[in-house]
């Protein structure tokens, strides 16, 4: 009997080599965990939105990374835009120098003012006799003893104005200024290309010195002034006697080497504009003050051979009042006998006719007749009131004309 067989088992076979794992092994193994378990913790989220069919509320944006402008309809943009304030109409009134000094009349006379619907005054601050009218420091006017007696003092004057919210404008005369180039010879105008004084007229006459508007002095101190009064808190400087000579014996007057080259109108052109840079800084502007008599001449020598509205001023306060006329106002064809007695027609007239001349952009005031005028006959006029003062508002208004000046030479006003 055979015997059976017996089958040796080999322990290695199944025990293997005992070795020790590498230190690099173990830390592979430990990274490749920690990026498994990142990995699904990232991609959990994702995966159970996409699941859920909730994919953009977890979703980064650009609007939950950056801030975005609000979302406004066109209504709600159109009215958040500034909307530019609408300039209101000058109302103005004039205020005569001998009101301006005395405060108790000052004050009643600021009063009527607010109750006429004015928002404004005018008052005169250099006279055609060349006197300022108020205390000033120009060392040039208190050198030539051109201050006033009667001068005020305009800070008084300014805050009763402020007090009842009146805008403050200054007329100033220029070069009608007998005073300083008296004075100051090299602001005058000379005789015959001589170093003598032209005179208007005779001395015996009553003859007087004139500015020289080409003069840089004269202008320089014209620009003192007119600082100084924007400084104070005048909003508008208005010129008056902006013009050269042209009396009998104007044509002996001479006004320097400068005049072979630059022509009168330029001269006067040249300045305003000068003057207005000067004071634009200040927020005070340059008016020019003329008559409606000299904006109708066919003769404009005095302005150097251009009408007056066309020297570049972006104000301009015109008197063409009725009884300014005189007997009869002729306007092209039309003709109206005694316009003081019709102030509705007569201002009709005048405003249409303006508005032709003037160029476009050009600020208009015009003057309105608050009084009974002397000087006229009286067939030719009439006594003023209340009613006359509003036809010649009316007028006003139906020529798109909005600014005006009540003008009394005296400061009272028709009752009723």
């Amino acid at each position: 009997m055979s015997k059976p067989y017996k089958i040796k088992r080999n322990t290695r076979m199944y025990r293997g080599r005992g070795r020790r794992p590498s230190p690099l092994s173990i830390v592979l193994t430990v990274v490749g965990c920690c990026v498994l378990a990142f990995l699904g913790w990232s991609l959990y989220q994702p995966v159970y939105n996409l699941v859920t069919g909730n994919i953009s509320s977890s979703l980064p944006t650009e609007s939950s990374s950056t801030p975005s402008a609000p979302v406004t309809s066109d209504s709600e943009s159109e009215s958040q835009e500034p909307v530019p304030e609408e300039a209101s109409a000058q109302h103005l009134v004039y205020l005569p120098h001998a009101i301006m000094a005395d405060a108790t009349q000052l004050d009643a006379f600021l009063q009527s003012a607010v109750d006429m619907g004015a928002n404004g005054v005018m008052m005169d601050l250099k006279d055609a006799n060349g006197y300022l009218l108020y205390q000033s420091t120009v060392a040039e006017a208190v050198g030539a003893g051109a201050i006033s007696s009667s001068a005020v003092d305009l800070p008084t004057v300014l805050a009763a104005l402020g007090s009842y919210n009146m805008t403050p404008v200054a007329r100033i005369h220029t070069w009608v200024d007998p005073i300083a180039p008296r004075t100051y010879t090299d602001m005058a105008v000379k005789y015959n290309g001589t170093e003598t004084l032209w005179l208007t007229d005779t001395r015996e006459n009553g003859g007087q010195n004139w500015m020289n508007p080409y003069s840089e002095s004269a202008q320089k101190y014209i620009t003192d002034i007119s600082l100084e009064l924007a400084g104070m808190g005048i909003k508008e400087i208005v010129l008056d006697g902006y013009y050269f000579p042209t009396m009998v014996g104007s044509e002996y007057a001479t006004y320097g080497e400068t005049a072979d080259t630059v022509t009168r109108d330029a001269c006067l052109k040249n300045y305003l504009a000068t003057l207005t840079a000067a004071l634009e800084p200040s927020g005070t502007e340059v008016g020019l003050y003329v008559t409606g008599a000299s904006l109708f001449a066919t003769d404009q020598t005095a302005y150097g051979g251009v009408n007056p509205a066309t020297l570049g001023a972006k104000n301009l306060l015109v008197n063409a009042m009725p009884a300014s006329f005189g007997s009869t106002l002729t306007i092209g064809e039309e003709t109206l006998a005694s316009p003081a007695r019709s102030p509705y027609q007569a201002l009709t007239m005048v405003a249409a006719q303006i508005k032709t001349i003037v160029p476009e952009g050009t600020n208009l005031t015009m003057f309105v007749q608050c009084y009974t005028a002397d000087g006229l006959s009286e067939d030719q006029n009439k006594t003023y009131t209340r009613e006359d003062i509003s036809e010649q508002l009316r007028a006003l208004t139906e020529q798109e004309i909005e600014d005006y000046l009540l003008f009394s030479p005296t400061g009272t006003f028709p009752a009723e």
